[in-house]
């Protein structure tokens, strides 16, 4: 088992520090522990988001989620994070859905 911390930081923004995310890997499973601000960049230096198998929001505080909307950019639509196993506290996959959502929106104007 390997274990990769990817941020440690805050909400508040510090240079060259990302906000929450651990990232465990184990005989070919990957799985990203929070996705906090600065998270998906790191996450791409150190495996790549495609070979993610699955992400866990601990509590919906950004520094522990807001880089899934930039983690969404990483893939075409119609693939990439919907298709993985994840999970989140109470209402998360709703919230989710609804970025996702407004970023279809965006597009179609």
């Amino acid at each position: 088992m390997r274990l990769t911390v990817l941020g440690t930081g805050t909400a508040r923004p510090v240079a060259d520090t990302p906000a929450s995310g651990i990232l465990i890997q184990s005989a070919g499973t990957a799985v990203l522990f929070d996705i906090g601000s600065g998270v998906a960049s790191k996450l791409e230096g150190v495996l790549g988001a495609a070979n993610l198998n699955g992400l866990v929001v601990g509590h919906f505080h950004a520094d522990h989620w807001i880089d899934i909307a930039p983690l969404r950019y990483r893939f075409a639509w119609g693939a990439g994070p919907g298709a993985r196993p994840g999970g989140s506290p109470g209402g998360g996959d709703r919230r989710a859905r609804g970025l996702l959502r407004h970023r279809l929106r965006h597009n179609a104007l």
